[in-house]
């Protein structure tokens, strides 16, 4: 009929009769499947102190101890020691193994000890020598960026002996020598802010120099060819990062782009990860 107009009306849902709830009787474990039961147990410094872990959770996060136990020549009994790496670093790393955010690691802030001096809350130098040692890029990475926050947020810069660690520790060519390297430059500027020829004493820097040659010889390649920069500053969020200049940057959550490379800031960061040539 015109002018009539027809509506549909939606089903209604069945209405369900009122019952009791059904329990479940077994109860399952969701977790515990997923944990599972194998523990290993690594021996870590000099005393072997004692970490007994989840093997699952250790070789899901870090290749180095999926091979070392699940590997062809895996490690009899489930026992591997350590005996050169420090305890506390370590259990920085098994508490970055067991938190499901593999970007978050426990807050680097600084505490004040028995002498009232201010000292951030762990060892840079130790935790990224060992992630570096189990080759665990990513984390270097993050360690670098909560690094250079405490610096930022503290004022610091690292000290002659943090310098003369990371580069007997972590490896001559790792990023976190070459901020020490450019750190070192920033701080003998003619420039530099006042004060600060007193905390980083001419006789110490000599005797960094006269123990470590190749950091000499890295230092005067450096000073050739670029001026010096406060490393805290440097505008490109991955320039002490382990990863490719194109490559993902996990700790912040975003991929180098090809554009990049073509900008003057990529040209530098090109040439920071190529390292500096030697003379």
């Amino acid at each position: 009929m015109a002018g009539v107009i027809r509506t549909e009306v939606a089903d209604k849902p069945a209405i369900k009769p009122l019952k009791p709830s059904q329990e479940r009787i077994v109860g399952n474990t969701p977790f515990l499947d997923k944990l599972e039961t194998d523990m290993v147990d690594i021996l870590v410094g000099p005393k072997k102190k004692l970490f007994r872990v989840h093997k699952t959770y250790l070789c899901r996060r870090i290749p180095y101890f999926d091979k070392m136990f699940n590997g062809v020549f895996k490690e009899a009994g489930g026992v591997a020691e350590l005996p050169e790496d420090d305890p506390a670093a370590f259990d920085l790393l098994m508490e970055w193994t067991y938190c499901p955010n593999p970007r978050r690691l426990r807050d680097l802030i600084p505490i004040t000890d028995s002498d009232k001096v201010s000292r951030a809350s762990w060892d840079v130098v130790a935790f990224y020598t060992l992630a570096r040692k189990l080759c665990l890029p990513d984390l270097q990475d993050i360690i670098m960026n909560s690094m250079i926050r405490y610096h930022k947020r503290c004022n610091e810069l690292p000290s002659i002996d943090f310098v003369s660690r990371a580069w007997v520790q972590a490896g001559e060519d790792s990023r976190l020598c070459d901020y020490c390297l450019q750190s070192i430059q920033w701080v003998l500027a003619p420039d530099a802010e006042q004060g600060v020829k007193s905390k980083w004493p001419t006789n110490e820097v000599v005797k960094l120099f006269q123990d470590h040659p190749s950091f000499n010889n890295a230092y005067i390649n450096l000073s050739r060819s670029d001026a010096p920069e406060d490393p805290r500053e440097i505008e490109s969020l991955c320039y002490f990062h382990a990863h490719g200049a194109d490559e993902e940057c996990p700790p912040n959550y975003r991929k180098r782009k090809n554009s990049e490379l073509e900008t003057s800031e990529g040209q530098v960061l090109k040439r920071a990860k190529g390292g500096h040539s030697s003379a």
